[in-house]
């Protein structure tokens, strides 16, 4: 399996399936531009990694913290998400490893979360681990 960075991931899945064009203002989804299809991929990153606009906004230059507030405000809702993760999903859906592992109808997962007391020095190095 290859190695990528989320930007770049997000980048090579818009190119194929232009999902951002949903979070588009209407007069800039026929041409979309580049600087726009960069701030909105921005503003995804943000909240889906949830570093936060002003975190991002610090972390990566040409893109303000006004600019990712404002594509999280207005672009980014609730109706323009249901329409991009659809599709990404009909675009999994066609892949031929859907034709192996099914049509997604079911799922498995595994982030469930367990509480565990742990005491101070088991709990050293421990990042991700929720301490009682």
């Amino acid at each position: 399996m290859r190695c990528i960075k989320l930007p770049e991931l997000l980048i090579e899945v818009d190119n194929e399936l232009h999902f951002t064009q949903d979070f588009m203002p209407f007069a800039s989804r026929a041409t979309r531009p580049v600087s726009d299809i960069c701030s909105v991929l921005i503003a995804i990153i943000a909240n889906g990694c949830n570093v936060g606009s002003y975190t991002l906004s610090r972390m990566v230059q040409g893109v303000s913290y006004r600019q990712i507030q404002r594509i999280t405000d207005w672009q980014l809702t609730e109706d323009n998400q249901r329409s991009a993760l659809a599709s990404v999903v009909n675009a999994i859906a066609n892949l031929d490893t859907s034709q192996i592992w099914g049509q997604g109808k079911t799922s498995a997962s595994d982030g469930q979360r367990f509480d565990r007391i742990v005491n101070a020095e088991e709990a050293v190095g421990i990042e991700c681990l929720h301490i009682l």
